[in-house]
């Protein structure tokens, strides 16, 4: 099964869509500005200025949508 931006909206009762700003919290480096870029394995994946991805949970503890990015 193919995970999508809308499993993750409808599941997690979340606003995830693709292009919007998150920021969360990474230990050593505080809070992380990223951009949504899809799903993986029913993670979001997030992409920060440097152009590094990551996977993050779209109920992570301190994740917060800030909206699409314009």
């Amino acid at each position: 099964m193919s995970l999508d931006l809308a499993y993750i909206r409808n599941t997690y009762g979340v606003p995830a869509v693709r292009g919007e700003k998150v920021a969360y919290h990474e230990p050593f480096h505080g809070r992380v500005e990223a951009v949504i870029v899809g799903v993986r394995d029913g993670l979001l994946r997030v992409q920060k200025d440097n152009g590094a991805t990551y996977s993050i949970h779209p109920k992570r503890e301190r994740l917060e949508y800030l909206g699409a990015s314009k």
